[in-house]
């Protein structure tokens, strides 16, 4: 698994992190991600995506849903949508990020199951 799956400047998408003091820096799920939204003081803020949104989220920008994605944004967290415009980072930039962070995802899978077959 590599850390971070998606990066910008202001936006990353990583998989879960500890909340342990301390422990931050180390994954805790390689299911579950995070989505990490830089304020303009440099600090960071992170949102949960439970196991699965991720891929949804990803698909939901495929298909050209911008009201999907808001919706389904809502869904999870009702602050995230209003989150971006306080931060002024647009919703394509985050939509972007979901779908190359799902797409690198994806292919270490198939990376993956690729090395297993040949062992």
């Amino acid at each position: 698994m590599s850390d971070p799956l998606y990066e910008t400047d202001r936006i990353k998408i990583t998989y879960l992190h500890s909340l342990e003091p301390g422990k931050e820096n180390e994954i805790s799920s390689g299911k579950d991600h995070e989505l990490w939204l830089k304020e303009k003081d440099g600090e960071w803020n992170r949102y949960m995506l439970p196991r699965g949104v991720l891929r949804e989220l990803a698909r939901t920008v495929s298909d050209n849903d911008v009201f999907g994605l808001i919706s389904k944004l809502d869904n999870f967290n009702t602050s995230i949508y209003t989150d971006f415009a306080r931060k002024k980072i647009f919703l394509g930039d985050v939509a972007q990020a979901f779908l190359k962070a799902y797409q690198k995802e994806e292919e270490e899978v198939e990376k993956y199951f690729s090395e297993q077959k040949k062992k």
